[in-house]
C-alpha cells in the first residue's frame, strides 16, 4: 500500500492533465478503475472519486489501497456498467488489464496482432449497474473515465443526461464503438472533442473539434496499426 501512494513525476504529469476537468470536491467516476492508477490522481486533486471495478482481483486489491475513511473521498462499486441493470458474463485473462465484456473487441484485437499472446480462459458472472444509477446514488459527475475493453458504447448507452466531460478509451480495430460512443453523447447535449494518444497525458490537436471533425480524424487510423490507441476526450460545450 505504502509503495502505491508513492509520487511519481509521470504521477505529476497526469495530475496537471486531469486538472482541466476536476477540481477539488468535483464527483469523478472511474470506471473500470482495475488496480486504482488512475483513481490515484483523482484522489490527489481532491476529488470524490466513485470507482468501478468487475474483476474480482483488481476489487480485492482496491479495498486494501483504498480501505474506508470517514471522509468518504472514495467508494467502490463492485460489478460493472452497462445499458441496463441485470448480469452479464466477463471473459477473464490472466492479464487484468484487457478482460472484456466485448466478444466482438476480443476477436478484433486478437486477429489484428495487438493481443494475438492473450489468453482469455476464464469466465466471471458479472452484476450490472448503469452510469444513470450511479448518479442517482453518487451525483452528478464532473468528470467520467472509462477504460472497458471494447465496451464503451455499453457503458454510454446506460446514461440519459450529458456528463460534462468523460473519457473512453479506443481502439483502431473496432473504430465503430468509439463513432457510436460520439453520437450517443452527441444526442444528450453539444460536446466538443480532442484525442490523446499512447496514455501521453497530452491532447493531440491545438483546438477541440466539433463532434463530426473528430471523426473525420479518427477515420484517417489505420485500423490495421495494432500499435495505436489512446482515448477520446469530450466536454459539454
Amino acid at each position: 500500500r505504502q509503495h502505491f501512494w508513492q509520487w511519481t513525476e509521470s504521477n505529476e504529469l497526469a495530475c496537471r492533465f486531469y486538472q482541466q476537468f476536476i477540481q477539488p470536491g468535483d464527483v469523478v467516476f472511474d470506471v473500470g478503475a482495475n488496480r486504482g492508477n488512475r483513481a490515484k490522481l483523482f484522489v490527489k486533486l481532491k476529488a470524490l472519486v466513485v470507482m468501478v471495478e468487475q474483476q474480482t482481483i483488481c476489487a480485492e486489491y482496491l479495498k486494501i489501497i483504498f480501505p474506508p475513511t470517514k471522509t468518504d473521498q472514495w467508494a467502490l462499486v463492485e460489478g460493472a456498467l452497462g445499458r441496463a441493470e441485470g448480469e452479464q458474463e466477463m471473459l477473464v485473462s490472466p492479464s487484468d488489464t484487457i478482460s472484456t465484456f466485448s466478444t466482438s473487441w476480443l476477436q478484433a484485437v486478437t486477429e489484428s496482432g495487438r493481443f494475438d499472446q492473450a489468453v482469455w480462459n476464464k469466465s466471471q458472472k458479472v452484476r450490472m449497474t448503469t452510469l444513470d444509477a450511479l448518479i442517482r446514488q453518487y451525483g452528478s459527475p464532473a468528470f467520467i473515465k472509462i477504460d472497458v475493453e471494447g465496451y464503451e458504447r455499453e457503458v454510454l448507452s446506460g446514461l440519459s443526461t450529458p456528463p460534462t466531460a468523460v473519457s473512453f478509451e479506443f481502439t483502431p480495430e473496432v473504430m465503430e464503438n468509439t463513432f457510436a460512443c460520439i453520437d450517443h453523447l452527441t444526442s444528450l447535449a453539444d460536446f466538443e472533442f480532442q484525442i490523446s494518444l499512447l496514455e501521453s497525458m497530452t491532447l493531440e490537436y491545438p483546438h477541440w473539434l466539433s463532434a463530426a471533425a473528430i471523426k473525420t480524424e479518427l477515420a484517417k487510423i489505420d485500423k490495421t496499426n495494432s500499435t495505436i490507441f489512446g482515448d477520446v476526450y469530450a466536454r459539454k460545450i
